[in-house]
């Protein structure tokens, strides 16, 4: 059986998660909605791997600092990438490793070229992440 491959949308305004997941799944794509609160728990009830999420797209970060949120998702699942939404504020001391997982940022106010242009570039960064993991280029 293969496993499906899925976005983790992480947005705390219930409005703009709903929104947001409108939107990819008119796209064709399979999410796991939650907050920054419950993502694990979300992420392990719909999931047989961490591997299975493609991307981390973080909306609205209210629950969790987002340098905490990003840690805690590379932790968990080092090959995911991120795509931002919103005005997120990264400090100048931000991570690089975690910095180097952001593929893309985008304005709230979406618009469909520049998201299915963010959700290819993670994607393809999620695939040569795990191909160089596969053959032990990677080290977790």
């Amino acid at each position: 059986m293969v496993e499906e491959a899925k976005i983790l949308l992480i947005d705390d305004n219930e409005r703009s998660r709903h929104d947001l997941e409108t939107v990819l799944n008119f796209l064709g794509e399979e999410t796991v909605s939650a907050t920054s609160s419950n993502w694990h728990s979300r992420t392990a009830e719909e999931t047989g791997k961490p591997a299975q999420i493609t991307v981390a797209i973080i909306g609205v970060c209210e629950f969790i600092p987002l340098e905490q949120l990003l840690s805690d998702i590379h932790q968990w699942e080092a090959g995911t990438p991120f795509v931002l939404v919103d005005d997120h504020e990264l400090p100048e001391f931000f991570d690089p490793e975690l910095l180097s997982r952001v593929t893309a940022t985008l304005e709230a106010n979406l618009s469909y070229q520049p998201l299915l242009d963010a959700l290819h570039k993670a994607k393809i960064f999620h695939e040569h992440y795990n191909r160089l993991r596969d053959f032990d280029g990677v080290k977790d």
